[in-house]
């Protein structure tokens, strides 16, 4: 097998002169495309192999002269199993419940609340699970119910993990007090959830290091698979006050104004029939007409109006300049 990669156990991992004896060797059937070689050159000592399990010693392992070799690595063995386990590890873990404990605080109106129902009763989270309609303010949550409201199953994630985000969100009106401040709670998977990406699901790896009774160093790797909870909490409150009423109230008046403005902007100057809009709002009174008509209309125009010393012509320039065309006619 010319391209598999050989992997080479040291009695010391920390990367010492590569002059030290083997335990054992073994192969690799994952190839690598920097892991071939045709001789020394091509493995440069202390080099990372990309997705390897070491770093090259700088030699160039061959089976003849002609095949191309593979290079020699310092590494752990044996080397972490790719094969998948079809056992749901968390298959009974289904059951189990979490305490999630939450606080929301809104400064500007100094008021607080918790998720907790306060009661006298001590054994009441001992006996309680959390139900939307019976127990909205237990804490106490069933993971098989958690995962359910996902829409997926348990078994499911039981086996490859997953991440899971837990939203709290606080909808509270102030104005009647705590009683209509309340815990609202929705559950969503955060992870791909596809099968042939390999960043779904949830696990991790992490190693222990011991050394035995000679003073070789060995290590424990373990790969854990799980179901992680991120748990993020929204809050929104508000509360009745006059002074922002008034302003808005003010604005929308302002605004009102402003748009009937700019509607006679738009209108009278920039629209192609604004000679017929103008002529529609404004309405042309001859001076002359309404001078006529005055003694019908304005009756009592006279009276209000006459100088003590009184004639016709006085009564003409008298009026003509300082009475508007509206009030005369209004009158």
């Amino acid at each position: 097998m010319p391209f598999r990669q050989v992997v080479i156990r040291l009695k010391h991992p920390n990367i010492r002169p590569f002059i030290q004896p083997v335990d054992f060797a073994i192969y690799e059937d994952l190839p690598r495309p920097d892991g071939r070689c045709s001789d020394d050159d091509d493995c440069p000592p202390g080099e990372a192999v990309r997705a390897g399990h070491g770093i090259k010693t700088g030699r160039c392992l061959k089976k003849d002269r002609n095949d191309t070799g593979t290079c020699e690595i310092h590494g752990w063995c044996p080397v972490e199993s790719s094969q998948k386990s079809h056992v749901p590890w968390l298959g009974k873990a289904e059951n189990f419940t979490i305490y999630i404990k939450n606080f929301i605080r809104f400064p500007r109106f100094s008021f607080s609340k918790s998720n907790v129902r306060e009661t006298q009763d001590k054994s009441y989270l001992q006996k309680c699970n959390y139900d939307e309609l019976v127990h909205p303010y237990c804490p106490i949550f069933r993971l098989g119910d958690i995962i359910n409201k996902t829409g997926h199953r348990f078994q499911d994630m039981a086996q490859a993990g997953a991440a899971i985000g837990i939203l709290i969100n606080w909808n509270c009106n102030l104005d009647t007090g705590s009683s209509q401040c309340h815990p609202k709670y929705s559950f969503i998977r955060l992870d791909l959830n596809t099968t042939v990406n390999s960043i779904t699901t949830f696990n991790f790896r992490y190693a222990r290091y011991y050394k035995n009774a000679t003073g070789h160093d060995y290590r424990t790797l373990f790969k854990v698979y799980g179901i992680r909870f991120h748990v993020m909490v929204h809050g929104k409150a508000g509360k009745f006050s006059i002074i922002p009423t008034l302003i808005n109230i003010g604005s929308g008046i302002g605004l009102l104004g402003a748009g009937s403005f700019f509607c006679d902007l738009v209108l009278l100057y920039i629209m192609k029939n604004r000679d017929e809009y103008r002529k529609r709002k404004y309405e042309s009174i001859k001076y002359e007409s309404i001078k006529a008509d005055r003694p019908r209309y304005c009756p009592n125009f006279v009276r209000a109006f006459r100088p003590q010393s009184y004639n016709r012509t006085e009564y003409t320039s008298f009026t003509k300049p300082n009475v508007s065309l509206s009030r005369v006619y209004m009158c």
